[in-house]
């Protein structure tokens, strides 16, 4: 099949879908390859695609490669939805039908919340689920709840300094308090908000695809036992921890995230 460049001839390639649906994202290439999977990834609560730049332009060698922002996010307008499912509702709606033959679907956090919630929905064409630093539930301290809606700009610091293990590059959390704050309180908040009443606890074990949960062994905001909640609730799931790495793995190891991933997806 012959492999054309996004955008240039006015097909109907899933970039120019996505375009055309108003979905802010970041691809590894600007040209989509059908002869190779496609990794789909779900970034977390107040972020945006560009949380995966680390995975979009290394596994693009191989894969097509695509971060979507979710609504509210990023260059995705809103409004942001108040519950996992409206973004699940969103992904199958909007993002699905770009990508008639299938993808992998890889969620950060909230983002693996979302993923969670599509494969039980079934509507959407998941041949497989990475879900990275999440859980089959996700509690939020409730000092967060309230901090993210009184005192915005401290609280996002907070979060993030709990997000990277202990000893993490000063520019690392400084970025990422910035792009959090870039996306508003009233985003941020919802998100939290959103993330502390998800619970699929009962119902994931319906998943069937095949899943590969990864967490870095110092997380502190999703720890490694809602990891091994979730390896044990999936029917077809592996569960594999990231040394010396918290919350943000992809940014903290993303070469062995990425390895990790590459070689799930090549055994599919």
């Amino acid at each position: 099949m012959e492999k054309r460049e996004a955008g240039t001839d006015g097909n109907h390639t899933p970039y120019t879908v996505l375009t055309r649906a108003g979905v802010g994202f970041e691809a590894g290439s600007n040209r989509f390859f059908p002869d190779r999977p496609t990794l789909l990834m779900v970034h977390g609560a107040g972020g945006r695609g560009a949380r995966w730049l680390n995975q979009t332009g290394p596994l693009g060698r191989t894969l097509n490669t695509v971060a979507v922002d979710l609504p509210g996010h990023g260059g995705t307008a809103g409004p942001a939805p108040s519950e996992i499912a409206d973004y699940a509702a969103w992904l199958e709606g909007v993002v699905a039908p770009a990508f008639e033959s299938g993808v992998v679907l890889m969620g950060h956090s909230m983002g693996g919340a979302v993923a969670l919630e599509a494969a039980l929905r079934g509507a959407m064409n998941i041949q497989a689920l990475i879900l990275v630093g999440t859980g089959a539930r996700l509690h939020v301290a409730p000092d967060f709840l309230k901090g993210l809606r009184e005192r915005f700009e401290e609280t996002v610091e907070a979060i993030v300094g709990y997000a990277y293990a202990p000893g993490a590059p000063e520019e690392l959390l400084k970025e990422g308090a910035r792009m959090m704050k870039d996306s508003g309180m009233s985003v941020v908040s919802g998100d939290f908000e959103a993330c502390s009443r998800f619970d699929c606890r009962e119902s994931a074990g319906r998943i069937a695809c095949p899943a590969l949960v990864l967490c870095g062994e110092a997380d502190r905001l999703t720890p490694p036992k809602l990891s091994e909640e979730l390896g044990r609730l999936l029917q077809r799931a592996s569960v594999q921890f990231i040394p010396r790495a918290g919350h943000m793995v992809m940014f903290e190891s993303p070469t062995i995230l990425n390895r990790a991933v590459q070689a799930f997806i090549e055994g599919l």
